[in-house]
């Protein structure tokens, strides 16, 4: 696993059916930045030699929604917003690990 940082300012690419957003800023220290946490492994085959697992885990955003507590001329207040976890620490990855699927609740 993985956990890499990225901002809002790096380039990106678009499905033929999404549409590019403007993104504007006052200044560069308000760009936002993500956390990704990335799954890989060694891929798993059969005595046959058919591919069983890939090895792609995933890659999960850390990320997550809640209340807009003031409101802007971007949203109301009161209305869910999604805002990006500060810091990538063992109490936050645990239960990013556990909703992907990737391990169980070993408690």
């Amino acid at each position: 696993m993985d956990g890499r940082a990225f901002d809002s300012s790096e380039r990106y690419y678009l499905l033929p059916e999404e549409y590019e957003q403007t993104h504007t800023v006052k200044s560069k220290k308000f760009i936002k930045k993500v956390i990704f946490l990335t799954a890989v492994a060694y891929p798993r085959f059969d005595e046959l030699g058919n591919e069983v697992f890939s090895g792609k885990g995933g890659i999960f955003p850390f990320v997550h929604k809640e209340l807009a507590k003031h409101g802007s001329k971007n949203w109301l207040a009161g209305i869910m917003v999604t805002t990006t976890t500060t810091s990538a620490t063992k109490e936050v990855h645990r239960p990013y690990l556990i909703k992907s699927g990737l391990v169980g609740n070993t408690r």
